[in-house]
């Protein structure tokens, strides 16, 4: 009886997570050069995905009504650094994403100029549409490799390098050498 009652408990909970309403509201698709790429809603928090919905890892992220409010904590300790170089005069970013950290270091550093460079061109106008983050004056994004563009890059041109092209089970295998 007892195993009978369990086997009913793990149907039931199974229908009930197969049946259950989701939450979650696909903005946009699409298959880029690189793979596929997510933008959907979900507990007040717009997300950039580049496995999936939903997605185990998330790349971007912002809380709808708090956009200027880093969500991720991974985004939160990137600001860390500027423990480090407190007043950097000029910001080199390798990785667009869904622009929360450029936003973030835009609020804090309203004068500092930052480059970002992005392999992928299909995530700027991503950004823009969805995260509400633009190329201007002050923020030039450069479609290119990031190795590449930091080799060619004239030495001590940056304050503060951030490093956020890679997720937790992939880096480029540019950036795993010693030149």
């Amino acid at each position: 009886m007892r195993i009978k009652l369990a086997i009913i408990a793990v149907l039931a909970v199974i229908l009930a997570l197969l049946f259950w309403p989701s939450t979650q509201k696909i903005l946009f698709h699409t298959e880029s050069e690189f793979g596929p790429i997510w933008v959907y809603e979900e507990d007040n928090q717009r997300r950039l995905s580049f496995n999936g919905v939903p997605a185990h890892l998330i790349q971007s992220q912002i809380h709808l009504d708090r956009p200027e409010h880093l969500v991720a904590p991974y985004n939160q300790m990137l600001m860390s650094s500027l423990f480090f170089t407190s007043n950097p005069k000029k910001i080199l970013m390798i990785g667009l994403g869904g622009a929360t950290t450029a936003k973030a270091l835009n609020l804090l550093l309203p004068k500092t100029p930052i480059d970002i460079v992005e392999i992928n061109p299909a995530l700027p106008p991503i950004a823009a549409e969805y995260f509400d983050f633009r190329e201007d004056a002050r923020n030039k994004i450069f479609i290119e490799d990031g190795v590449g563009f930091m080799k060619n890059a004239a030495k001590n041109s940056y304050d503060l390098i951030i490093l956020d092209a890679f997720d937790i089970d992939y880096i480029p295998p540019g950036f795993l050498t010693l030149s």
